[in-house]
């Protein structure tokens, strides 16, 4: 059985793009969401591949 995300879309975009526009580090996003820096790895590649809406 998956796991169901706990953090919103609506967060997800706004910590990747406070990650791509240097107002954060990986490491600092993870600890912020409460999530491993793994996770917000996955984040930042879908945003880059499928646009906010991924």
């Amino acid at each position: 059985m998956s796991r169901k995300s706990k953090i919103d879309a609506v967060k997800k975009i706004k910590i990747v793009e406070q990650y791509l526009n240097g107002e954060l580090s990986q490491k600092g996003a993870a600890k912020i969401c409460g999530v491993n820096k793994r996770s917000v790895q996955d984040w930042i590649r879908i945003y880059k591949t499928e646009g906010p809406e991924g």
